[in-house]
């Protein structure tokens, strides 16, 4: 599974509204919003940003393959 996986079947799970994108250009997908929090809305650098373990990776969350007690935290950037 992927960070991305973990998110999208979590917020599923406790009816938390997850809006997302696939760009064909990078194969990933995008995370948009997180409970109607949405990229842009703090700022137009703001956005959903995640960290694996304490560390930001350098990848796309749909790129990034988590092993099992992995920490994933997902955090809203508004510089």
């Amino acid at each position: 599974e992927t960070a991305f996986d973990v998110l999208k079947q979590i917020c599923g799970k406790k009816g938390i509204h997850m809006a997302s994108r696939y760009t064909p250009l990078y194969k990933s997908y995008y995370v948009e919003g997180i409970n109607q929090l949405y990229e842009f809305d703090c700022g137009k650098n703001s956005g959903w940003m995640y960290s694996v373990n304490g560390k930001v990776p350098m990848t796309t969350a749909s790129s990034y393959n988590v092993e099992n007690g992995d920490a994933i935290v997902w955090y809203y950037y508004a510089p």
